[in-house]
């Protein structure tokens, strides 16, 4: 079993909360079957953009992350990343999608990582289980265009900045 565990409450362990907003139900059933072989639990789901944003305030404790698709009806992908963060600063949203040419604009919009579809579930946790413990995911975006978010211990989300491993300040 992958280690998907992060610190609860008092340091007891929990698993990470997921809502899954992607109008292929097919992935939605995996993410949720997937509950049961990933320390991952699946705390809501939308079908798109303006349902996500009807659905999200009403999940408490709010989840730990939004997993989004770019491709849906009513209202895409970035367009629900924007509002929702605008709504919730808090929100970590890690942007899945099968359009590569989506994942700077999606960084930009305030994702805090980037999966292209087809992507295999353990790859996706491994991700996910990094950002929970406030580690670097491994990169899927070139070098000359990464850039990280962190949510603080705090719960204040950090100012998306270029990462100094890949652009060193100048001296």
């Amino acid at each position: 079993m992958v280690d998907c565990l992060k610190d609860g409450p008092g340091g007891n362990l929990a698993v990470v909360r997921v809502m899954v907003v992607d109008d292929d139900p097919n992935l939605i059933d995996l993410f949720e079957a997937s509950s049961g072989v990933y320390e991952m639990k699946v705390v809501g789901t939308a079908t798109d953009g303006k349902e996500a944003l009807e659905i999200y305030p009403r999940i408490s404790p709010p989840p730990d992350i939004v997993v989004m698709d770019q491709r849906m009806p009513n209202m895409c992908g970035i367009e629900c990343t924007k509002i929702l963060l605008q709504m919730h600063p808090g929100a970590r949203i890690v942007f899945v999608s099968g359009e590569p040419g989506v994942k700077i604009e999606a960084l930009a919009a305030g994702a805090i990582a980037f999966m292209e579809k087809p992507f295999a579930m353990r790859n996706l946790m491994e991700v996910l289980t990094q950002l929970m413990e406030n580690e670097r995911p491994p990169s899927k975006i070139d070098p000359q265009t990464r850039t990280r978010t962190l949510k603080s211990t705090t719960g204040n989300r950090e100012e998306m900045q270029r990462d100094p491993d890949v652009n060193p300040p100048e001296r």
